[in-house]
């Protein structure tokens, strides 16, 4: 800008009479340019990352639960193998997500301090931990050999696994009122059932 700004001085404005003043009223009008620009930028169309980043993880918290529930139902149905690259995918989106948040936490936090909420880093962790749950299932999944186990816990499981994709896709919104009274309740009976319930030799649990 100021390359462009000494040119303009030179070729239009040596035969003006006060060289130093037309270069001083230039120099202003391009920072009332760059004020607007800036203000309508930030006001008027505003184009932020944090945006971006919380529709980012809406999106991840979909496709995690309904990975989730794909590794569920091939445990289930004699603990089928799934695709290796199932999750690759999905687990590089949530692993950028860290970068991306240092890039906006640097520079949007003072600009747009309403949209991060106390929760944003939280959800970015949360995302992070799902991905090693989730591959966990995948890898046991994929190393399961011989013959196949019938799963006494298989409506204590399928509750937990609704309550847990409900619980996760809650996070996702970054809901303040997040209730987890029903993922406690489930998880209280699959517990309760894993204890009481007689399990036969070579049970395996998931």
């Amino acid at each position: 800008m100021a390359a462009i700004t000494v040119a303009i001085i030179i070729m239009t404005g040596l035969a003006a009479p006060d060289k130093i003043r037309f270069g001083f009223d230039r120099v202003i009008e391009i920072c009332i340019g760059i004020f607007c620009a800036f203000s309508v930028s930030v006001l008027v169309f505003p184009v932020r990352r944090v945006d971006q980043l919380q529709n980012n993880l809406k999106a991840e918290a979909a496709d995690s639960a309904e990975k989730y529930d794909e590794l569920l139902k091939a445990f289930l149905a004699g603990q089928k193998r799934v695709n290796k690259n199932l999750l690759m995918e999905l687990s590089q989106q949530v692993w950028k997500n860290h970068e991306l948040y240092q890039n906006i936490k640097r520079h949007e936090a003072l600009i747009y301090p309403k949209k991060f909420s106390k929760n944003l880093a939280a959800v970015v962790s949360t995302m992070d931990r799902t991905m090693e749950h989730l591959r966990t299932m995948q890898r046991i999944l994929n190393k399961t050999e011989g013959k196949a186990y019938d799963i006494i816990m298989e409506k204590e499981l399928v509750l937990l696994a609704e309550k847990s994709k409900q619980a996760l896709l809650n996070i996702g919104e970054e809901n303040d009122s997040l209730d987890l009274s029903e993922l406690s309740k489930a998880a209280a009976q699959a517990e309760k059932k894993n204890f009481c319930s007689a399990v036969p030799r070579g049970y395996h649990s998931f």
